[in-house]
């Protein structure tokens, strides 16, 4: 009875924004009703598939408020695909072997026949194949994006929906996934150790201690868990927190996952039954059962995907990704999450230009190892000491040494002699205070791997 109530509370709370987007004439006023519904698509989620049609293509800009130009003309197109009449582009045998094998597995989702679950798949290929001919510059499919246009279809049950959905998500928050390489998202991946040093340094210590590549978080970004999801209802919940969410917030719930007391446990003891077997060598053996049990690992499983969904979402509050070691140097500055607003539109660059600046942009961090060379090596050597353990200690001895200096009691200050050396040791006095506070200033503004950000 209490969901049932908090179920209707959500829908008419839901309802009150999404009206208000539309009633809306300033863009201010839309923004904060923008932000508004990301926050209770996150924390409550949505409710019903009657609701998340109507705001999903708002949490991603495809209404007359937020959208495109291109997007808005496509608006007006029939709900049904036409018939497919196109020449195939070059991805289009592997969309027909991966669709062919789609939209069955979730156990919510029945078909009144095989009629329906063919016509089902054959706007599924249309969809695809419409997102990679019309941004035959931009979107290179791979295998996994079905999954999640097979979510969108079943949610909103209307191919031309579900396919200006996709078309936003290709070019924004799945950018990095579709590029003809995937280097960005193997990039991205190498912040999921410092997510889980935060979120829980014992775990991260036996990964790290296991020497266990990040890669087993790969499918996160690819899928969004749209493969694993034993239900069309769990998976829809979960798109309600990406939909409107940060482009890494796959890493954060795939972080909650692995902290969960059930497979906590077991990558723990995975170190230690290797360690018992063979103390010198036991790394290999800990480093695979571990990555086995991560690349297996349920999501949401029993933990429900709405429970993970708050979770992760306050994780990305905590944490959030550009306050991660490692930001700086794994994100490049054409990445989805460089781009990603907190709220409003996002930046989009010319492709073609984009394409070009990228490649040198990439070429320039394989020689130097970051993004750019223009950090200055004094201040990450200075951001790096004061982040060491003990300098919050000595940082507040330096500044109460300078506050002792200061105060005139402290030296005679009688006769002219006494009034010019007072003034010294005041002088030095404030010389070590201000020293203090720039470098604990520099400790908390800049990680170790500190770059100045390129003006897009």
């Amino acid at each position: 009875m209490a969901t049932t109530k908090t179920a209707q509370d959500t829908a008419r709370a839901v309802n009150a924004i999404l009206d208000h987007v539309d009633a809306a004439t300033e863009a201010e006023s839309r923004r904060i009703a923008l932000r508004d519904l990301r926050r209770i698509s996150a924390v409550r989620g949505l409710a019903t598939q009657a609701i998340r049609r109507r705001a999903w293509p708002v949490l991603l800009g495809c209404t007359t408020s937020f959208d495109t130009p291109s997007s808005s003309a496509a608006s007006t197109a029939p709900s049904q695909p036409p018939p497919k009449d196109r020449q195939p582009h070059r991805d289009s045998r592997v969309v027909e072997c991966d669709v062919a094998r789609s939209l069955v597995h979730f156990s919510d989702v029945a078909y009144s026949g095989d009629e329906e679950l063919a016509e089902r798949r054959r706007q599924l290929t249309w969809i695809l194949d419409s997102c990679c001919e019309e941004h035959v510059d931009d979107v290179y499919y791979y295998q996994g994006l079905h999954d999640i246009a097979g979510v969108l279809l079943l949610v909103v049950e209307d191919a031309k929906l579900a396919k200006r959905l996709l078309t936003r998500l290709c070019l924004h928050h799945l950018r990095d996934c579709t590029r003809p390489a995937l280097d960005d998202v193997l990039d991205a991946l190498q912040l999921v150790p410092a997510l889980l040093r935060r979120h829980d340094p014992q775990l991260a210590e036996a990964l790290a201690d296991a020497e266990v590549p990040p890669h087993f978080a790969l499918s996160w970004l690819l899928t969004w868990f749209s493969h694993g999801c034993a239900t069309l209802a769990e998976a829809a919940r979960l798109f309600d927190l990406l939909l409107g969410g940060h482009p890494l917030m796959p890493l954060y719930v795939g972080v909650v996952a692995m902290s969960q007391p059930a497979c906590r446990r077991r990558l723990l003891e995975c170190k230690a039954s290797a360690q018992a077997d063979d103390p010198d060598f036991w790394q290999s053996q800990a480093m695979a059962h571990m990555h086995k049990a991560l690349t297996s690992l349920a999501i949401p499983g029993s933990t429900g995907a709405d429970t993970l969904a708050r979770l992760a979402f306050a994780l990305y509050k905590r944490h959030p990704p550009e306050k991660l070691d490692g930001y700086r140097t794994f994100i490049g500055p054409l990445a989805a999450a460089r781009l990603f607003p907190f709220e409003g539109r996002w930046r989009d660059a010319t492709p073609v230009a984009e394409q070009r600046r990228y490649a040198a942009l990439r070429a320039r961090r394989q020689k130097t190892g970051h993004w750019n060379g223009l950090e200055p090596r004094w201040l990450t050597w200075l951001a790096s000491a004061a982040r060491k353990p003990g300098a919050p200690l000595a940082l507040t001895g330096a500044a109460a040494l300078g506050v002792w200096l200061v105060v005139p009691s402290r030296v005679d200050s009688g006769g002219g002699g006494g009034a010019a050396a007072s003034k010294r040791w005041a002088a030095a006095g404030w010389a070590i205070i201000g020293a203090a506070v720039a470098v604990g200033t520099a400790a908390m503004t800049f990680s170790d791997d500190f770059t100045f950000d390129f003006d897009l």
